[in-house]
């Protein structure tokens, strides 16, 4: 978060611009290395409970910073809105996406995968560690 609020200035327009939400993506690299480094330094034991342990972690983290202060300041007022709905909806989807984002970071570490299934999780990857910037395409 830092990093985007250092190097990538918040525009006033409405307006897409692609090379910025492009680079503001590979920003997200650092959440690839992040999960990296939780796998295969920080917890011990098997690979699946190292992946799914970094995974859930995450997800919570992002939660906890997206979703918590929202939630606790304004829903507990007499009027619910419906948009909180949808905030719990976004994190149980963020919840199964970093399992799975983790679950790739997993896969790409492992050395007894083929060269074909390697392509295939490099690519996994990239479109993962590129999410954002493909739901600014789809929403603008």
């Amino acid at each position: 978060m830092m990093i985007l609020a250092t190097f990538f200035p918040d525009l006033e327009t409405e307006e897409f611009s692609v090379i910025l939400e492009f680079f503001k993506s590979l920003a997200d690299g650092i959440d690839i290395l992040g999960l990296y480094l939780a796998i295969t330094y920080l917890f011990s034991g098997r690979g699946e409970v190292r992946f799914f342990a970094a995974g859930y972690g995450f997800a919570i983290g992002h939660a906890i910073g997206t979703f918590l202060v929202p939630f606790l300041t304004v829903a507990r007022a007499t009027a619910f809105h419906p948009k909180y709905i949808q905030y719990a909806m976004e994190a149980n989807l963020d919840l199964v996406y970093y399992l799975a984002f983790a679950a790739i970071i997993w896969l790409q570490s492992r050395h007894d995968i083929s060269s074909k299934n390697r392509t295939i999780v490099f690519l996994s990857l990239a479109l993962c560690g590129l999410k954002s910037f493909f739901y600014g395409l789809v929403l603008n």
